[in-house]
């Protein structure tokens, strides 16, 4: 079942896909200027220690690129929960371990933590588009680097073959519809099933996080038990 603001796109996720995990969520957001309905799990155990520890938001769009996938990398380079010898770092790390965001690392005793794991992980990106342009398969393609899977919905009432050509050439799924009601499969995504994290894939992961629904993101939130009363003396 897929808990969202966006449920009307689940037949599309599943039609490209063939069945959503457990826990599948999806949103709709603006990335490098293309449009698309992000399918995503959340890592709810990061979410609720995020939550409960306060911890400040990582990556911002409103930062330098570089200075956000610095940040990252050093991340993916800390082993998560396991101590690490601050001196085996170099300057240049340490400098970045210095402006890293509240709750997302522990710096004891002469060693660093890393406690920040990607808050979730992202199974699809769709693109709607009417017709099956260049520019619509151009703008699919801009989530291949952070979606293991992308894919393209078109609303109008024919799919262009030279169009479908070249979104296949490119890995991206095509789906049509609804067509008598249900969407109509045209081709399958090219799945990265080994894919793994990468600077820019985590970032993007956090930026679909921070665009998750308050409501949402407080049904998951563990509240804080409340101090005992002191009792009467």
């Amino acid at each position: 079942m897929i808990l969202s603001d966006a449920g009307e796109m689940e037949p599309y996720g599943e039609a490209l896909l063939g069945a959503l995990r457990s826990g599948t969520r999806v949103t709709e957001l603006t990335a490098r200027g293309s449009r698309a309905h992000v399918f995503y799990r959340l890592d709810e155990a990061e979410h609720v220690r995020r939550r409960t520890c306060v911890a400040a938001p990582l990556g911002c769009e409103r930062r330098p690129l570089s200075r956000d996938l610095a940040l990252f990398r050093l991340l993916l380079s800390l082993p998560a929960g396991a101590p690490v010898p601050l001196e085996s770092l170099t300057a240049r790390e340490r400098d970045v371990l210095r402006q890293c965001p509240a709750g997302s690392v522990s710096v004891a005793d002469g060693s660093v933590e890393r406690l920040a794991v990607p808050p979730l992980r992202v199974d699809l990106a769709l693109v709607s588009t009417r017709r099956l342009t260049g520019a619509a398969v151009a703008d699919a393609g801009r989530y291949a680097s952070y979606a293991p899977a992308t894919g393209l919905r078109v609303t109008g009432s024919r799919v262009d073959a030279f169009g479908q050509l070249r979104a296949e050439w490119y890995g991206h799924g095509v789906v049509h519809g609804p067509v008598h009601g249900e969407p109509q499969v045209v081709a399958l995504p090219r799945v990265m099933t080994d894919a793994r994290h990468t600077e820019a894939a985590w970032r993007f992961s956090e930026q679909v996080y921070q665009r998750l629904p308050s409501a949402e993101c407080e049904r998951l939130t563990v509240r804080r038990p409340r101090s005992p009363v002191p009792g009467p003396g």
